[in-house]
C-alpha cells in the first residue's frame, strides 16, 4: 500500500466547512436582521405601518445575506493549526512532508510531475 503523490484540489471536507460556516453566518444574521427588525420597529414604526409584510423581510433578508457572506468568509479562512499539526505528526512519523499550493493549473501538473518523479515506492515509506 504506497503513499500516492497526486495532487489533489481542496477536500470535500473543506468544502462541508465552507457550507457549514455559511450556514451558521445566515442563521445568525438571520437572527440579528430580526433584532434588528424589532429595533426599527420599535424606532420607526412608519415603516412597518407603510409596508408591514415586505419591511420584516427585507431587514430579515439583508441580516442574512451579511451574515451568509461572513461565514463563507470565515470558512474560506485557512486552517494552519490543522495543516501543522498533520505536518508535525507526519515529521514525529519519521515520514518527509513536501506542500504545493499551485498558482494555476499549469503549475499544479509541473508540480505533480516532478514530485511523481522522484518518488518511488522506497522513498514514500522511508
Amino acid at each position: 500500500e504506497g503513499v500516492s503523490p497526486a495532487i489533489e484540489p481542496e477536500t470535500k471536507e473543506t468544502r462541508n466547512k465552507v457550507v457549514l460556516d455559511t450556514l451558521f453566518g445566515t442563521a445568525t444574521g438571520g437572527a440579528a436582521g430580526a433584532v434588528t427588525a424589532g429595533a426599527v420597529a420599535v424606532v420607526a414604526p412608519s415603516l412597518f405601518v407603510s409596508a408591514p409584510i415586505v419591511a420584516p423581510l427585507m431587514v430579515l433578508g439583508y441580516g442574512a445575506m451579511i451574515g451568509g457572506t461572513a461565514g463563507a468568509i470565515l470558512g474560506l479562512k485557512p486552517r494552519e493549526g490543522m495543516l501543522a499539526g498533520l505536518v508535525r505528526d507526519s515529521i514525529k512519523a519519521g515520514y518527509h512532508v513536501v506542500i504545493v499550493h499551485a498558482a494555476s493549473h499549469e503549475a499544479r501538473k509541473r508540480a505533480e510531475a516532478v514530485i511523481g518523479e522522484t518518488m518511488t515506492e522506497k522513498t514514500a515509506r522511508s
